[in-house]
């Protein structure tokens, strides 16, 4: 199953997803520097910033802005329990 419009895009949307739910609500920064793929790569080492992370989420039905940080009004990002890439 093909989730993303590139199956390099999939594994860093999955990345991301993986990283939400472990550790809750965070910016497109703290995903960017500490989600890793499933090989155990950091996700920046791959990806080119965090503005990558945040347009992939803003494409994809299962992230939702979950609230505002108190810094600079930054999106905290969320994804949904019922998620296909969680499976």
């Amino acid at each position: 199953m093909r989730i993303g419009k590139s199956k390099r895009k999939s594994y860093l949307m999955g990345a991301c997803a993986r990283y939400l739910l472990t550790h809750g609500p965070s910016t497109s920064s703290h995903i960017y520097h500490n989600a890793k793929l499933r090989n155990g790569r950091l996700v920046r080492n791959k990806y080119g910033s965090t503005q990558t992370i945040a347009n992939v989420m803003q494409k994809r039905s299962d992230f939702y802005v979950a609230g505002k940080s108190d810094r600079k009004s930054v999106n905290l990002w969320m994804v949904k329990e019922d998620s296909e890439l969680l499976q």
